[in-house]
């Protein structure tokens, strides 16, 4: 009886080594497929974090659950920026998910915009973006920001003053529809002081 359980757990151990080697030798067009969809956002959003145009969103670092949200509101048509809705279009579902943990797993870059200097206190329409953005604007996926926001709220802190005060007008405009909170927020605001916020929040 020992023996056959010893040989028992042998062809386990066997066919576990197995698996594991299959799983380091995947198929290498799988992994140049995966490095070429992550290149694709690269192309935009850059290489080392940076984008290469004034105006595209900061997205290494950025919260995975984010991201993903972004990436299904394209989809849908809930956003409409052109070359993201088409872009998205061309990455299969199976590489989704881990092109979006990969970028967020990366370090958000350093900009010329932020500095670390200390800043005044921000303007008043800042108190009520803490609610789901964080005290330090660094984002949150939590339950309670999630039902806040309608999804994941993002960085907000050291992204482009462009892309930012973008986002804030083109929300208060109805342009934007993926986030009734937002939207409904951004309408309250006057138009400079969104702008005085996107310049805050971008230096951070």
């Amino acid at each position: 009886m020992s023996t056959k359980i010893g040989f028992g757990a042998l062809i386990v151990l066997i066919v576990l080594v197995a698996s594991a080697r299959a799983a380091d030798n995947q198929d290498p067009s799988a992994d140049r497929k995966f490095r070429a969809r992550l290149s694709t956002c690269s192309t935009c959003h850059g290489g080392n974090g940076v984008p290469k145009v004034v105006g595209i969103p900061i997205i290494w670092g950025q919260d995975a659950d984010y991201l993903l949200k972004q990436i299904h509101d394209f989809e849908s048509g809930d956003r409409d920026v052109e070359i993201m809705t088409y872009v998205v279009k061309q990455i299969e579902p199976e590489f989704v998910g881990g092109v979006m943990a990969n970028i967020a797993k990366r370090k958000w870059p350093l900009t010329v915009s932020g500095g670390g200097a200390a800043l005044p206190p921000g303007p008043p329409g800042l108190a009520v973006c803490k609610g789901c953005h964080q005290n330090n604007f660094l984002g949150a996926s939590t339950p309670e920001a999630k039902q806040l926001a309608g999804g994941p709220a993002p960085r907000l802190a050291g992204q482009n003053y462009e892309y930012l005060v973008r986002q804030m007008n083109r929300f208060a405009e109805g342009e934007l529809r993926n986030s009734p909170t937002m939207a409904a927020l951004m309408a309250a605001i006057p138009p400079a002081d969104r702008d005085a916020m996107a310049r805050y929040l971008s230096r951070l």
